[in-house]
C-alpha cells in the first residue's frame, strides 16, 4: 500500500514521515509532493491509496488536487491536514469524501487512529472490487452453464431430472422452450466470410430484440454443425398464451431473416420447433432438425413444425449407366453437366433431402471408385486430401454443396487417370521421387501411395519404361552417389555409406562389389580424382 504525503512545507513532511509508527500499517512506500502538479504526476504513475494533504499550498489547493482525483476515479482515501479551521474547507472536505479533517498543529496519536480508519477503507475497498470480480466471473460462468446445459438437454445428452445441476440453475420444470434452427449458407455469389462467434453474437442480439416484445428471450444460441445453428427461446414468466405466441413467431422470425439476407448476404433457412418443457425439449428440436433434412432445396423463408406437413419421397436415379459412359469417354463437362441437371431436377420435384443426397454421393463414389479400381488406382489415397473431404462434407448440405462435390470428385478422378495413362507422367514421378530420397528407407507402398496406384501395377509399369525394377533402380542410384563420393571427396567410407542409406557397412561393401566389380575402398584407390 503507498502513501503520498502533499505539504509545500518539507518539515511537515518530514515530522510526519518521523513521527508516525509506519510499521502498524501495511505501507509499501511513502511518496512527497510539495505541489498539486507534482502530487498529480505521482498519482498518475504510481498506485497510491492514501492521501495525507494541506489545503493551503501555490498553484493549486488540496481541495483542487483531491477533486482532480474524485473525477479521475482513482480509489484513493483522503485526510485533509490544515491550519486553517474554516466552515467551507470542512464542507468541502466532507463533499470531496474525505476520511476526515485535522487541523494543526498535527496530534500525531489523532492522526494515527485516522490512518487505522483509512486502511481499513482501503482493505474494504479492495474486498469489493474482489467481489464484484468474482461475481462478475460467477454471471459469465453461470450464463456457460445454463446455456451448456440447456444445449446438453436439448441435444438428448442426459435427462435433465437426474442431475444435481438442475437445482441450482434458475429454471422450473414449467418453464417453455421453442428451438429455433438457422441454416447459413454461402452458394459462392459472396465472398465475404463471418466468423462463427460474429454470426451467434448477431443471432443472439438481433434475434432478443425482436422476441423481447413477446415476453421471450434468448436463452442460448450455438453452432450446432457446419453452417448451421441452434438457438433457443425461453417464455418469460407468465409470458404471451401458446397460441399467441405460434401466431405472432412466424412474423418476428422473417422480420430477423429479412434483415439477416441484407446484411450477410447468404442464403438463410430458419425454422422452430414446437413449445416444448425441458421433458419435450430434445423431441422438439429433434422434429425441427428432421423438417430442415426433409427440406433442402427450400432457402431464404421460414418454416414451422407446427404447420409442416411431411411428404413420402422416394430417390430414383435412371442416369447412372449414361454416367459410366461419359465417365470412361473422359467426357468431364458432359459428365458434371449431366449430374448438375438431375441435381437441378431434384431441386424442382422438392426432392432434395438429406437422404436424397446422401443416396446421390454414394451413387457417386461408387461410378467414381469403380472406375478408378478398374485403372488400378488406390481411390481412397486419390480423395484423402482434407479439400476431397470437405467437398464429401458438402455434398448433404443442399444443392450448392452436391454440385461442387459433384466438381471435384469428377475432375480429380478424371484427371489422375489422365496422368496414369501417360506411362511415362508416372515413371518420370516415382524416379524424381527415388532420386530424391534415395538415402531413405523407400517402399514399393511408399511409391504406390505417391500415385495412388497399387504396388504391382506401378512395379510392371517401371520395368517397361526403365528396364529396371524399382529396387535395381534404387540401387542404381546408390551407387553412382557412392562412386562420386569415393572419388571427389576424403569422407570415411563407413560415412558414404551412411550417406547413400546403408547403415549396415558390410551390407554396403557387398552391395558395392556386386554393382561395380570390386570393394569401395578398392574402387577409391583406382578412380580417385
Amino acid at each position: 500500500m503507498n502513501i503520498l504525503i502533499v505539504d509545500d512545507e518539507n518539515y511537515v513532511i518530514d515530522s510526519i514521515k518521523k513521527n508516525i509508527c509506519w510499521d502498524r500499517f501495511p505501507v509499501t512506500n511513502i511518496y512527497t509532493a510539495n505541489s498539486m502538479q507534482q502530487a498529480q504526476t505521482i498519482v498518475e504513475m504510481i498506485p497510491i491509496r492514501i492521501i495525507i494533504s494541506d489545503i493551503i499550498m501555490p498553484q493549486g489547493t488540496g481541495l483542487d488536487f483531491v477533486n482532480w482525483v474524485r473525477e479521475q476515479a482513482y480509489p484513493i482515501q483522503v485526510i485533509f491536514l490544515t491550519s486553517y479551521a474554516e466552515f467551507e474547507f470542512v464542507k468541502k472536505a466532507i463533499a470531496l469524501e474525505s476520511v476526515d479533517y485535522l487541523l494543526k498543529p498535527i496530534d500525531f496519536i489523532k492522526l494515527s487512529d485516522v490512518l487505522v480508519k483509512a486502511v481499513e477503507k482501503c482493505e474494504m475497498q479492495q474486498k469489493f472490487k474482489e467481489y464484484r470480480t468474482g461475481c462478475e466471473k460467477w454471471d459469465r460462468n453461470k450464463r456457460l452453464v445454463h446455456e451448456n446445459f440447456l444445449k446438453d438437454v436439448m441435444e438428448n445428452k442426459y435427462t435433465v431430472f437426474d442431475l444435481p445441476v438442475f437445482e441450482h440453475l434458475d429454471y422450473t420444470m414449467e418453464d417453455i422452450f421453442i428451438p429455433l434452427y438457422l441454416h447459413i449458407y454461402d452458394s459462392g455469389r459472396t465472398s465475404e466470410n463471418w466468423d462463427e462467434s460474429i454470426l451467434e453474437f448477431i443471432i443472439r442480439n438481433v434475434l432478443g430484440e425482436l422476441v423481447n416484445e413477446m415476453d421471450l428471450e434468448v436463452e442460448t444460441v450455438y453452432p450446432e454443425q457446419r453452417y448451421r445453428y441452434a438457438a433457443i427461446l425461453k417464455k418469460r414468466g407468465n409470458g404471451g398464451k401458446k397460441r399467441e405466441i405460434s401466431d405472432r413467431l412466424p412474423a418476428v422470425m422473417e422480420m430477423f431473416l429479412s434483415w439477416a439476407k441484407g446484411k450477410l448476404k447468404k442464403n438463410i433457412w430458419f425454422g422452430a420447433g414446437n413449445q416444448a418443457s425441458f421433458k419435450e425439449l430434445s423431441d422438439s428440436f429433434t422434429g425441427l432438425k428432421k423438417m430442415r433434412e426433409e427440406n433442402l432445396a427450400v432457402w431464404n423463408c421460414v418454416m414451422c413444425v407446427e404447420n409442416y406437413e411431411r411428404k413420402e419421397i422416394v430417390y430414383q436415379n435412371p442416369h447412372l449407366q449414361m454416367w459410366k459412359t461419359l465417365l470412361e469417354e473422359y467426357k468431364t463437362e458432359d459428365l458434371i453437366s449431366s449430374m448438375y441437371a438431375y441435381l437441378e431436377q431434384m431441386e424442382r420435384d422438392v426432392m432434395i433431402t438429406l437422404e436424397s443426397l446422401k443416396k446421390f454421393r454414394m451413387d457417386v463414389v461408387q461410378l467414381i471408385y469403380s472406375y478408378l479400381a478398374a485403372q488400378e488406382v488406390t481411390a481412397h489415397l486419390l480423395f484423402g486430401a482434407k479439400e476431397s473431404e470437405q467437398a464429401y462434407l458438402m455434398a448433404v448440405d443442399g444443392i450448392w454443396g452436391a454440385k461442387e462435390f459433384v466438381s471435384h470428385y469428377v475432375a480429380k478422378a478424371v484427371n489422375h487417370i489422365g496422368f496414369i495413362q501417360e506411362s511415362t507422367s508416372v515413371v518420370d514421378e516415382l524416379r524424381r521421387y527415388i532420386d530424391m530420397h534415395y538415402q531413405e528407407d523407400i517402399r514399393r507402398s511408399d511409391l504406390a501411395d505417391l500415385v495412388y496406384l497399387n504396388t504391382d501395377y506401378i512395379s510392371r509399369i517401371f520395368k517397361k519404361e526403365t528396364g529396371l525394377s524399382i529396387s535395381n533402380y534404387l540401387i542404381q542410384k546408390r551407387v553412382e552417389v557412392a562412386k562420386r563420393l569415393l572419388t571427389q571427396s576424403k569422407l570415411p567410407i563407413n560415412t558414404v555409406s551412411i550417406h547413400v542409406g546403408y547403415s549396415n557397412f558390410s551390407y554396403f561393401t557387398k552391395m558395392f562389389r556386386e554393382n561395380t566389380g570390386c570393394s569401395p575402398l578398392e574402387y577409391r584407390r583406382n578412380y580417385s580424382e
